[in-house]
């Protein structure tokens, strides 16, 4: 086992320092996440064996540290196909490109036409992030620390989840409980 993952698992360095760990296996995604997430998330070629290049998952995991508000943040790097499906189920969002720029049209009929750069969506629907990542997900979401404070603000929408739009597809980035990030990250990256 690697020194990234011993630390996830005995806490050790994760109170001061931080921590990145980037392309997870498939077989770790696929112990995560459902078939139909699998297939959104971008892979990347990793390296070449005897039997040819191995496939990894674009996924990072990132600890702060203790310095900041966020526990552990999982990014997922999702291909351009998978963008409209994730808007419309997390944040209640059509998304459209056109030459014109992108296009959003949200739940309540507001429509933005934003220029081709990088966009933020946040404000995902607690029963969205269930529907979509499942139990162990949403229940890692639903601990961190951000969460809690939002729900003693009364918020009802969580930006513990946020999807940036970009040419070729987003990043959706979770912001996790420790525990529950290090359980996921532990599984994806082992």
């Amino acid at each position: 086992m690697n020194s990234f993952c011993e630390n996830l698992l005995t806490g050790s360095s994760l109170d001061t320092a931080q921590e990145i760990k980037e392309r997870a296996s498939l077989d770790g995604i696929a112990g995560v996440f459902d078939e139909h997430i699998c297939t959104l998330i971008r892979k990347v070629p990793a390296h070449n064996d005897d039997k040819g290049s191995i496939g990894m998952a674009s996924v990072t995991a990132f600890f702060p540290g203790s310095d900041s508000t966020i526990d552990c943040l999982l990014s997922l790097d999702i291909y351009e196909t998978g963008v409209p499906y994730l808007a419309q189920v997390l944040f209640n969002a059509k998304v459209v490109r056109s030459e014109q720029g992108t296009h959003i049209t949200l739940g309540d009929g507001t429509k933005l036409i934003l220029p081709d750069s990088d966009t933020t969506i946040k404000g995902a629907r607690e029963e969205a992030l269930f529907a979509v990542f499942g139990y162990e997900i949403s229940n890692a979401v639903n601990t961190s620390n951000l969460r809690r404070r939002e729900r003693q603000e009364g918020k009802r929408k969580t930006d513990c989840v946020s999807m940036n739009l970009m040419s070729n597809g987003a990043i959706i980035n979770l912001s996790l409980g420790l525990e529950g990030g290090r359980e996921i990250i532990r599984r994806l990256y082992t």
